[in-house]
């Protein structure tokens, strides 16, 4: 049985903006502390909506279990090219325009920063950036602890649509978290990020405790 989540239709009319729908990033349930039912339930996502399907989006952080956006301190971003994820329930990553050296010289994100809920994006530290040159950067966690291998944390530099210098480490869940988090404070920093030696033309993934390189 399907089940209407949100009606664009009808958000549309309320904000008066011909919204459309741009995908979403949801909170995965292995790094949700609080999904119910054991770690089972998906229950936050960030939706992307555009006006008439541009390029540039509005994100806004939907409540999978109430139905409806969330109004305590919600991460919620203004209209940009923006790339964003969860790190964790309350950590976010984050690529957008918060200024001219922010973005590269095609319009998209140069600078990556972890954004911790509650807190000003303008405050949020800058994790890795790249060259006004490239295309792009990107920075991703890719957990892969169900199938019985380590969290990755991976970056990369778009140099050309085609082309891209990637680096990546092993991380612990608690470097998921905020860096002022007790459970954070517990553990050591992880080690140095590794650049991937493989040809800048390269798709790279990950499995388990394997790197799959095509």
């Amino acid at each position: 049985k399907w089940e209407t989540v949100l009606d664009l239709d009808e958000l549309a009319k309320k904000d008066d903006i011909s919204w459309v729908y741009g995908g979403s990033r949801v909170l995965p349930r292995l790094r949700d502390t609080q999904s119910p039912n054991d770690g089972t339930v998906v229950t936050r996502a960030l939706l992307n909506l555009s006006r008439g399907g541009s390029d540039a989006v509005f994100i806004k952080e939907f409540d999978l279990l109430s139905g409806d956006f969330v109004t305590d301190t919600p991460f919620n971003l203004p209209e940009a090219k923006t790339r964003a994820s969860y790190k964790s329930r309350d950590v976010l990553i984050v690529g957008t325009d918060t200024g001219p050296e922010s973005l590269t010289d095609s319009g998209y994100p140069r600078q990556i920063r972890e954004w911790v809920r509650g807190t000003e994006l303008k405050d949020a530290p800058i994790v890795f950036e790249g060259e006004k040159t490239d295309v792009s950067v990107s920075y991703y966690i890719d957990d892969n602890r169900q199938y019985g291998g380590p969290i990755y944390e991976i970056r990369s530099r778009s140099l050309t649509f085609y082309t891209s210098k990637r680096w990546a480490r092993r991380i612990q869940f608690e470097h998921l978290l905020a860096s002022n988090d007790p459970l954070r404070e517990k553990v050591d920093d992880p080690q140095d990020f590794v650049e991937l030696d493989v040809q800048d033309d390269a798709s790279v993934s990950f499995l388990g405790n394997m790197v799959v390189i095509s």
